[in-house]
């Protein structure tokens, strides 16, 4: 059983036609990618929780020097 298209092979797809591709058919991966993400507010949280770490260390560090 053949799982592509009779007469497509892989090498017809290289950078050089690429754009031109795109141009045609559009972004592929659009519909799976969806809308993304929000990365300001993913790195905004990244650093809240690096910062909440850095508290809950200190925080064990003076309960154990009591």
């Amino acid at each position: 059983m053949e799982r592509t298209k009779k007469g497509l092979k892989p090498t017809n797809f290289t950078i050089e036609n690429a754009l031109e591709r795109i141009k045609e058919k559009g972004d592929l991966f659009k519909p799976v990618l969806g809308k993304g993400i929000d990365m300001m507010k993913a790195l905004e949280m990244l650093e809240n929780l690096r910062v909440s770490y850095f508290i809950f260390i200190m925080n064990k560090k003076r309960t154990a020097n009591k």
